[in-house]
């Protein structure tokens, strides 16, 4: 696996907010028009990449909370765990740029001419890391932040009936 090791300054106070809504919309306190008009604005990278991806767990024309029909699955819940941990961690973001997140872009497919460009960025940031252990690059960067101080719910999740309060009720890591 290759990628880059561009290191980029962190913003703490943006992360540290970002963590807490994570934790907060994961477990239903906070719905998705909440979540957008809290989320800081950041030149950080892993901010910015941590909302492009939960932006997927909201409804656009709807509010709604995490919670019911809407409520994670064990793997967007560990996945939403793994948000939280990386922006309470001192890591740098080294995933390279994706324009939606390292989801293939509906609208860009609809433009045949952007395909070979979509699918060369697509497939480096394939490449570039673990993919089951994003935003952290690395397994052993996850397991690291999952021993320092915030307890993990474990490789599959919590259930959907249990750990989503725990979850988000866990105090900010300090590191």
């Amino acid at each position: 696996m290759r990628h880059s090791r561009r290191i980029e300054s962190i913003d703490r106070p943006a992360r540290q907010r970002a963590a807490s809504l994570v934790r907060r919309f994961a477990a239903g306190n906070l719905t998705n028009e909440e979540l957008d008009d809290r989320y800081p604005e950041s030149g950080d990278r892993a901010v910015r990449a941590v909302k492009r991806r939960i932006w997927f767990y909201s409804d656009d024309l709807r509010e709604h909370r995490l919670t019911g029909p809407d409520r994670p699955t064990p793997e967007q819940l560990a996945t939403l765990e793994q948000c939280a941990l990386f922006l309470e961690s001192e890591r740098p973001y080294e995933w390279p740029r994706h324009p939606a997140g390292g989801h293939l872009p509906v609208p860009m497919l609809l433009f045949p001419p952007a395909w070979p460009l979509l699918l060369w960025v697509h497939v480096r940031f394939q490449r570039a890391g673990e993919r089951a252990c994003w935003p952290f690059i690395r397994r052993e960067d996850l397991e690291a932040a999952r021993g320092a101080g915030a307890t993990s719910p474990g490789p599959d999740g919590p259930g959907r009936d249990e750990g989503v309060e725990q979850f988000a009720a866990r105090p900010l890591a300090r590191s």
